[in-house]
């Protein structure tokens, strides 16, 4: 059973103040989850690599 890749959309909006800090809320978020479907889905691409090194935090 192969899953369905992801759609990707985005549109640029710029927005200040209490508007902005929404918006960025809700980006980080869209972000977030866009980051852990990859690292939930990564071994169904072969990108998997047991030798790459961690990134250093």
């Amino acid at each position: 059973m192969s899953e369905e890749q992801p759609h990707v959309e985005f549109e640029i909006t710029v927005v200040d103040g209490e508007q902005g800090r929404r918006l960025a809320t809700l980006q980080a978020n869209a972000i977030l989850d866009a980051l852990q479907w990859l690292a939930d889905h990564h071994h169904a691409t072969g990108a998997e690599n047991n030798d790459a090194e961690e990134p250093s935090r």
